[in-house]
């Protein structure tokens, strides 16, 4: 799975964008709703993957394997 941090403007809020192996995108979250979201995808593993994207850069892609 890939996700690719997205900054928001004064009207836009901060996205991120889950694209699949082919690069589809697959969902479009705001940064401030990840957990539900990103639950359904990674389960326990949830937080580990919100600590990653957090930490990451934004317009960058991130490739997380887990």
């Amino acid at each position: 799975m890939y996700f690719i941090k997205t900054k928001g403007t004064s009207k836009v809020p901060d996205f991120l964008q889950l694209r699949d192996e082919n690069f589809l995108l697959v969902e479009q979250i705001k940064l401030t709703n990840l957990s539900p979201k990103l639950k359904v995808f990674y389960g326990e593993k949830t937080e580990m993957v919100i600590e990653l994207i957090k930490n990451s850069e934004f317009d960058k892609i991130i490739e997380i394997n887990i």
